[in-house]
């Protein structure tokens, strides 16, 4: 929790979801970044899910987009309340994703209309979103859609000259 990742929420849902769906073919694939890593991958012992682990070295963002695209579903950060490129990267790419903010307690501003994103902190409640998700194809394929569709119309270079020039008008 250090770095505001919040990775002990993402092993938990992961972990609870294995043993809920009782899939055994699912990897969480992770980037080696940050002092945490030795840390979560204790935790992913600790919780017998190290075989379902696979570790990436670090890598360009570009790079990432291929494993974004072959992504079931991405998780952003469970720590810090933010929108970040963890969450904004892999909607892009018409994944769907796991995240958490808060937009009633941030002081940061927040887009007109929130991204399509499962947004939690509870293990359990992730675990059964991911369930509920990846065996339903027409909510897998509407919430794929509305990622990428989100991306489109909120974070396009139109949009942020807009919203910039909305913070003068507003000063």
């Amino acid at each position: 929790m250090s770095d505001s990742k919040g990775n002990d929420v993402l092993f938990h849902a992961f972990a609870k979801y294995l043993r809920l769906s009782k899939d055994r073919r699912s990897k969480l694939v992770l980037v080696k970044k940050g002092h945490d890593v030795e840390h979560s991958r204790s935790l992913a012992r600790s919780l017998r899910i190290e075989g379902s682990v696979e570790w990436l070295d670090e890598m360009k963002r570009e790079e990432l987009n291929k494993y974004y695209q072959g992504a079931s579903i991405c998780f952003g950060q469970f720590g810090a309340s933010v929108i970040n490129f963890s969450l904004l990267e892999p909607l892009a790419n018409a994944s769907i994703c796991v995240s958490f903010f808060n937009e009633t307690i941030s002081p940061l501003p927040y887009y007109k209309t929130i991204p399509p994103v499962f947004n939690s902190r509870e293990p359990q409640k992730i675990a059964e979103f991911m369930i509920r998700t990846l065996r339903n194809e027409e909510i897998y394929n509407d919430l794929s859609y509305n990622s990428w569709l989100w991306v489109k119309e909120n974070c396009s270079e139109e949009k942020f000259v807009e919203s910039f020039l909305g913070l003068f008008r507003e000063a």
